[in-house]
């Protein structure tokens, strides 16, 4: 067993994953799984890197089979994760901070703990990645703006949720997606993306509803699947 920590990031992008509690929880399974040192592996794992089955994921999760391959495929659809089939498994690769820090450990870091007391310190200069990433979220919090009074949809735009097979009124939808982070204050870095994933939430709306043309808010969280069972309890 691994130690170190994870972090929970108190990010725009953490609040809107929880809204998806099947890929939150699959995500956060992995994010405690992934390796995060150089230290040798049987299967190969690079730090950031995982091994994870179905069947065991499932148990871990209490997600169906359909379920966990749908938030698998969400995740790598969202570009949080990569996901390779090998022989020896499926390897996931997290690709994306926004919502965990998995303290992946710094070679540096590492190398500087095995110097000496009487050796000069050559790495004064070197920052580690844990400070790399906070001045990443310190920049992005700075860059974040409101929702914009005037956000046009471009044609590029109306090719990607055509081609990802959203059939609503594209212009009421984007309306009441302004609408609905105007209400709540929310600021992002790129509103752009943040309108690709709401697209992607009101297409799987419109599946489950037999192709309704129907659009939700979503101020709550939808009901969580997984009972009353906690985060905490899933992954003990």
């Amino acid at each position: 067993m691994q130690n170190g920590f994870i972090k929970l990031q108190r990010t725009d992008t953490t609040i809107e994953l929880m809204r998806h509690p099947n890929e939150f929880i699959l995500l956060s399974m992995i994010a405690v799984r992934v390796k995060r040192t150089n230290a040798f592996s049987a299967h190969g794992l690079k730090p950031g890197e995982a091994v994870i089955g179905a069947d065991d994921c499932r148990n871990a999760t209490n997600l169906t089979r359909q379920k966990y391959r749908t938030a698998l495929k969400n995740l790598e659809k969202w570009q949080f994760l990569t996901v390779n089939s090998t022989k020896r498994g499926t390897i996931v690769k997290l690709v994306n901070s926004d919502v965990y820090d998995v303290n992946i450990e710094d070679p540096n870091q590492q190398a500087n703990h095995q110097l000496t007391n009487s050796q000069p310190c050559p790495n004064h200069q070197l920052t580690t990645n844990k400070n790399e990433r906070m001045k990443k979220l310190k920049n992005e919090r700075e860059q974040a703006t409101p929702a914009p009074e005037n956000f046009s949809i471009s044609d590029a735009m109306k090719q990607y949720a055509a081609d990802r097979g959203f059939t609503g009124d594209i212009e009421r939808m984007t309306e009441k997606f302004i609408l609905n982070h105007q209400s709540k204050g929310s600021r992002f870095v790129d509103w752009g993306s943040q309108w690709k994933i709401w697209v992607l939430r009101e297409i799987e709306i419109q599946a489950k509803d037999g192709g309704a043309d129907k659009y939700e808010f979503l101020d709550e969280p939808p009901p969580n699947p997984n009972g009353n069972r906690t985060l905490e309890d899933i992954l003990s």
